[in-house]
């Protein structure tokens, strides 16, 4: 028999109890904290702390609109991060503006009514995403409308997969979760759990590292300069010349050079 077992609950409908497993450990990963009560061990995501996060960066860049675009699926932790974000919201006397169907949809209904709401929404406005695979959803929709970015629409998002986030155009500002460290707590716990003659359970949970700033929530108020930065940005493993760079600014060198250490 294995010494333990870690279960990666991720999107999954159908998790096995721990009676599944008998007398082996199981760390459920990711999961439901509820979904078993208090007879199982979890190492859960801190919605509350990357939410946390999320809203004072939205919040400290004064946009007067917000906006929240959830899942096409039902999801416990979509359904986590939306409650916290409207808490947040209204405890800062603000209205929220959100796409986040009551029950799943297929992949094409979605898009179709994402676009529908990024063209009703009142802007300019901060917007927030469940995850990065709804961030590109909502870029690409935005690039489709000739919505700009960041311009009408300052989008940030959750999980920071790089390679989503990088290859987007613009590229996507995300928070980075501790993944990493969610698998060392599952080991930990399982360690103590095999060295307890009592059986008993425990919970753990990982939270955010940082917001990785990018291009869809670029704040530098010159635009001459923000092009400068995502140029650099995008081309920056291709051979890349400063006079490509500096045309993006219509002057001199001398004044490329001045507005950009200006702007950052």
């Amino acid at each position: 028999y294995p010494l333990g077992c870690v279960f990666d609950c991720g999107n999954r409908a159908n998790i096995p109890s721990p009676t599944a497993f008998g007398s082996i450990p199981v760390i459920y990963l990711d999961c439901h904290a509820g979904i078993f009560g208090k007879n199982a061990n979890y190492v859960s995501h801190d919605s509350k702390a990357t939410i946390e996060l999320c809203a004072r960066e939205l919040l400290s860049s004064n946009f007067v609109n917000l906006a929240y675009v959830g899942h096409y699926h039902r999801q416990f932790w979509a359904e986590e991060r939306r409650n916290y974000f409207h808490k947040l919201i209204r405890a800062h006397g603000l209205s929220l503006n959100e796409f986040a169907p009551s029950k799943s949809l297929d992949e094409f209904e979605f898009r179709q009514g994402l676009e529908k709401f990024l063209k009703a929404i009142p802007k300019p406005c901060g917007l927030l995403t469940v995850n990065d695979e709804i961030g590109e959803m909502t870029i690409i929709a935005a690039n489709r409308l000739h919505i700009r970015i960041p311009d009408e629409l300052s989008i940030i998002s959750i999980d920071n997969n790089p390679r989503v986030c990088e290859t987007l155009s613009p590229t996507l500002s995300s928070v980075e979760v501790d993944f990493f460290r969610s698998g060392v707590l599952a080991a930990e716990l399982l360690q103590r759990i095999r060295s307890k003659r009592k059986r008993s359970f425990e919970s753990a949970t990982f939270g955010p590292i940082k917001l990785i700033r990018r291009a869809s929530s670029n704040s530098l108020a010159d635009c001459a300069a923000a092009a400068m930065a995502e140029h650099i940005r995008q081309n920056a493993l291709s051979p890349l010349r400063a006079g490509d760079v500096v045309r993006l600014s219509h002057g001199s060198r001398r004044n490329a050079e001045i507005r950009f250490r200006k702007a950052t």
